[in-house]
């Protein structure tokens, strides 16, 4: 079904919603696989050494720079399947602050939910093994 015709559409059943949701967790994890130069090497870094690997996980709500926030903050789902909320405070290319969860097991990973079908962290589930049948790297 046509993404743009939902978006425009003023009554969703839930298979609509559910499309909607998994279209922008796929928008999301695709923009940050392809455009490398857009996370800050020193994120790369510590993922590294998290022992992440990038090619295999998506990031979810990452955001840079927010105005009285941290520098970069967000979540990402690793190769393990293990959901990681980061924050991280980068000033003149150093890290000053890191604050790392593992917040699997506080999330609601439910394939069905009465009345609006999986989570959105389930469809980030979906979205990673979609993107990495794929091959679509990161790096």
């Amino acid at each position: 079904m046509d993404i743009e015709r939902l978006r425009n559409k003023r009554h969703l059943n839930v298979q609509e919603q559910v499309l909607l949701r998994k279209h922008s967790v796929l928008k999301g994890a695709k923009y940050w696989r392809e455009n490398e130069s857009a996370v800050p090497d020193e994120i790369k870094k510590i993922l590294i050494e998290k022992k992440i690997d990038i090619n295999k996980s998506i990031f979810i709500d990452y955001s840079r720079n927010s105005p009285g926030c941290y520098t970069d903050d967000g979540i990402i789902l690793d190769q393990n399947k293990r959901f990681f909320e980061f924050q991280i405070d980068v000033v003149e290319n150093q890290i000053q602050d890191i604050i790392w969860d593992d917040i699997t097991k506080n999330l609601d990973l439910s394939h069905k939910k009465a009345g609006s079908g999986p989570t959105r962290f389930y469809l980030a589930l979906e979205v990673q093994e979609e993107l990495n049948r794929e091959g679509l790297e990161y790096f």
